[in-house]
């Protein structure tokens, strides 16, 4: 049979003729043609010698005495079977008899193809691979309540029919079969069979989940699961077969070297495919896998379950609890606006407002009513814990918004039988709320068919608005910018009555596209422009408060003090249109808030912080996270001002708050919570602690996708590496983050400034001196005034080159201008440390101790939160200093011996620490 088969295809072994032959009477039964044979048993399509329609049946004949072996089960035990188990995935067993001594099966024929050839013709994704493959896995749960053990499960033996309906073969029979050679598709029948079986210990249920697991690693891969199997190219012995599979490990999928061929064939990249299977079917395949079967899954219904888990977004039993997968599970963004919407969502689902959503959108049109009910219906109907196959009670109640809403838009998307505008409809609620639940590619898929659905004029005005927003979120600036393109054009379809509206939108979008790469200049009338517009509007659309706060988030970057004017200008306004705790003020005191922090007006940012505190608790479902993310921001302004300590316990209390939602790993605000306190461990020199730390949350940020992040990670990863003196390895990192960075901003963002003046450190601490000195006088020529506050970063970084070069004079200069930028007490201290340096050098005594006490005064203002390495800094330059002006004795040890202590107390040091210690 050259394509469907009831069974595996012949071995390779093809010297080895059948037994019998085409017309043989076996039993009441007539032979046709050989459809598989080997040593142990053959195949054939057959019929009843008494049934002149010829209707096809399938015998499988034992070609072992039962004598000889102890495998083969008595006939009388397979007529048991035959009478009491039925189910439409095992293939039926009609009779059992023998013929001279050998036993022989009459099974249903199955017009099907094998698993495996059945998926790859019919291009299948992922998804219905997985659903097709659990029908076996339910066929298998029933077979185990009966105690009905397979053994032999691989791809060859689960068959589908023309319908999609899968049949596993020889269920209960017991014969075995051979394993020499290759089967179906060219994959080793060796490399399915179970440990145990293959030591010759009894089969039990476990074993079959073993199979399972092995044939769901092929059908996810494309390979079988073991990497001798997978690099096989020859034959190899059966006793080298059965070394691989009791002594190797089964590579995870996601790591296997599956063929860019095979990715296709699902409708994805190599990559892709990885990230999808690592999702959870890695460690499925792998846990059923399992070498003890102690540590299988204990029934086929637990594999289902984590199967139907993975198919709806769920997590999966056996993956390793991590932060991260748990943070990809839970809604990221924006929670308070998505509790809403899904309240209005709840609603939908009751009785009277199903009536009343359906009314909106059917227009009072039966047909449309009865196609939005049916849907709902059928969206949740796999989430009901009373339906068969379903979730069990408790996964049910702890379906998050997210998988529901994963699991509406892909109906909506399989479903081609709902009128069109009631599909319009429901693609704009599903767009909005994967848009809030920052599931960035169901909601571009769902806008961009929502706009190719749109008819009536500016009908398609709020997808375009979305989709860039979409972009925006998901930091895609390339597509956000041909949408932009996209979105003027369809202005110019518009009735003349929304043109204005959607032109001021549309403008808001652009200025915070220009402000975002660093554009000020050309954001900033945009911005206030696109605020003017909008706030004029009868009734003022809301959008206008957005264009303000980032009209004046730029402004703040070149004119801080009207910035801080105008952000109270808007809060009085808003206090006056909506109330002073109303919830559209949350996000004006937010970013002024985070305006006063940043420009570090400690007394006022305080004030507002406590407002903020109060608004997140009178309002607590507007923006749930906003209360951790200002934690975070008190954190970092307190970080800078020198109160390492209590800048650390914000930061801990923040990420405690991220991980209690779920978003301890996630690539925004808790990512970079994670990286506020590995930087402040590699400040801290606790370089012990920061390496482990910085390397996580680059893996973290990796796996998001998120190339900013893992840009500003690897920045900080260089600065550690440098600490320590790995100057090679510094400037690989710093080299990467550059490369990363420039798929974000322009070659003129002065965030490139920030790595130079750091790589600049990096070389004059490596002795890279004439190298270091030029590519500072260089960096001294940028003028990126709406960055001043980077380009103030990157001098001062750059600046070490002076020091280490001993350019006494051009520090002492260039430090003035530092002075003036300077964010933060410590900035400040750090500063008047070089100075000290710097006089030293050029043997102005009493200059230098002049600048050392002014460090020392900005230490007491910050007390015991001052980092303990700068504070060991100062003391070594207090004796240095000391010594170099031939300073008393006594006075001279009392340093030393405070220096000392100071240095007692470090948990590291940095390498150039340690060179000017030596010197003592």
């Amino acid at each position: 049979m050259p394509e469907k088969s009831i069974t595996e295809k012949p071995t390779d072994d093809v010297a080895r003729n059948p037994n019998y032959v085409a017309g043989q009477a076996v039993g009441d039964y007539k032979l046709d043609r050989c459809v598989a044979h080997g040593r142990l048993s053959e195949v054939w399509h057959a019929h009843r010698a008494d049934d002149g329609l010829c209707r096809p049946l399938a015998l499988k004949i034992s070609c072992v005495p039962e004598s000889e072996s102890h495998h083969l089960p008595r006939t009388e035990r397979a007529r048991e079977i035959l009478a009491r188990i039925s189910h439409p995935n095992l293939v039926r067993l009609f009779d059992a008899n023998g013929e001279n001594g050998k036993a022989f099966f009459v099974l249903e024929w199955v017009e099907g193809i094998a698993l495996l050839d059945y998926c790859t013709r019919k291009n299948l994704g992922l998804e219905a691979r997985v659903q097709l493959f659990m029908q076996a896995v339910n066929a298998v749960q029933f077979a185990h309540t009966h105690l009905l053990v397979h053994g032999e499960l691989r791809p060859s033996n689960i068959l589908v029919n023309d319908e999609g309906v899968v049949k596993l073969v020889d269920y209960g029979l017991s014969i075995p079969t051979d394993l020499e050679g290759r089967g179906q598709s060219g994959l080793s029948p060796m490399a399915y069979a179970s440990p145990e079986r293959l030591r010759g210990e009894p089969l039990t249920t476990s074993s079959d989940i073993y199979c399972l697991g092995a044939v769901l690693y092929t059908l996810i891969t494309g390979l079988p699961p073991y990497p001798s199997f997978q690099a096989q190219s020859s034959p190899l012995s059966l006793s080298h077969q059965r070394a691989i599979v009791l002594n190797e490990g089964p590579v995870e999928p996601s790591r296997s070297p599956m063929s860019d061929v095979f990715a296709k064939s699902m409708g994805l990249s190599s990559r892709q495919l990885q990230h999808r299977l690592s999702d959870g079917l890695d460690a499925v395949a792998l846990a059923a896998m399992a070498r003890d079967p102690n540590e299988r899954y204990d029934t086929a219904r637990t594999l289902a379950d984590d199967l139907h888990a993975w198919l709806s977004g769920l997590p999966v039993s056996v993956h390793p609890p991590t932060q991260w997968y748990r943070a990809r599970k839970f809604v990221t963004r924006n929670r308070g606006r998505v509790a809403l919407g899904l309240t209005g969502l709840a609603a939908i689902l009751g009785s009277a407002g199903v009536a009343a959503w359906q009314s909106q959108l059917a227009r009072s049109n039966a047909r449309a009513t009865g196609e939005v009910k049916q849907f709902l219906v059928e969206t949740l109907s796999a989430f009901s814990a009373r339906k068969a196959g379903g979730l069990s009670a408790q996964a049910s109640r702890q379906t998050s918004a997210e998988q529901l809403v994963k699991h509406a838009s892909n109906q909506l998307q399989s479903s081609g039988t709902l009128a069109p505008q009631v599909r319009f409809e429901l693609l704009g609620v599903l767009g909005d709320l994967t848009h809030e639940l920052q599931m960035n590619e169901d909601s571009i898929r769902l806008r961009e068919e929502r706009i190719g659905l749109s008819i009536k004029p500016g009908e398609a005005a709020d997808d375009f608005l979305a989709l860039i927003d979409t972009y925006y979120q998901a930091g895609q600036s390339t597509l956000m910018n041909a949408t932009l393109l996209r979105a003027e054009s369809y202005l110019n379809t518009l009735p003349e009555a929304k043109k204005n509206q959607f032109s001021a939108r549309l403008a808001l979008r652009q200025g915070r596209q220009f402000a975002f790469r660093g554009a000020h200049a050309d954001a900033m009338p945009i911005l206030e422009n696109a605020a003017k517009t909008l706030k004029a509007l009868t009734p003022a659309h809301e959008e206008w408060l957005e264009a303000q706060t980032h009209y004046l988030a730029s402004l703040r970057l070149t004119k801080p003090d009207e910035a801080i004017a105008g952000y109270k200008q808007l809060i009085a306004t808003v206090d006056e249109m909506y109330g002073s705790d109303a919830q559209l003020v949350i996000p004006v005191v937010k970013a002024y808030t985070l305006s006063l922090a940043r420009q570090r007006r400690i007394d006022e940012a305080l004030a507002m912080f406590a407002r903020m505190e109060a608004l997140n608790k009178k309002h607590p479902n507007f923006d749930p996270v906003s209360k951790y993310e200002m934690l975070f921001e008190k954190g970092s302004m307190l970080r800078t001002e020198g109160k390492l300590e209590l800048a650390r316990a914000h930061l801990r209390e923040a990420l405690e708050g991220f991980e209690k939602m779920g978003l301890a790993d996630h690539p925004a605000q808790p990512l970079i919570t994670r990286q506020a306190l590995a930087e402040l461990d590699s400040v801290d020199w606790n370089f012990a602690q920061a390496d482990p730390r910085f390397l996580e949350i680059d893996r973290v940020a990796q796996k998001a996708g998120t190339t900013l992040s893992v840009s500003f990670i690897r920045g900080l990863r260089a600065l550690n590496s440098m600490y320590q003196g790995q100057h090679a390895q510094a400037r690989a990192l710093f080299n990467e983050s550059r490369a990363l960075r420039a798929n974000s901003f322009p070659a003129d963002h002065a965030s490139f400034a920030v790595i130079e003046g750091r790589s600049i450190h990096n070389e004059a601490l490596a002795g890279n001196i004439d190298n270091a000195l030029q590519r500072y006088a260089a960096l001294k020529t940028l003028r990126v005034t709406a960055h001043q506050a980077l380009l103030s970063e990157a001098m001062f970084t750059a600046s070490h080159a002076l020091l280490i070069g001993q350019k006494w004079e051009t520090y002492l200069a260039d430090s003035d201008a530092m002075l003036e930028h300077a964010r933060g007490v410590q900035r400040k201290i750090l500063i008047h440390l070089g100075r000290a340096k710097a006089h030293l050098g050029l043997r102005e005594f009493e200059n230098s101790q002049k600048s050392l006490e002014q460090a020392y005064a900005l230490a007491n203002e910050v007390g015991d939160g001052l980092p303990q390495p700068l504070r060991a800094q100062l003391a070594l330059q207090q004796v240095l200093t000391l010594r170099a002006s031939g300073a008393k004795p006594a006075v001279l040890a009392k340093a030393l011996d405070q220096f000392k202590t100071q240095r007692a107390l470090l948990k590291g040091e940095s390498a150039e620490f340690t060179n000017d210690a030596a010197k003592l």
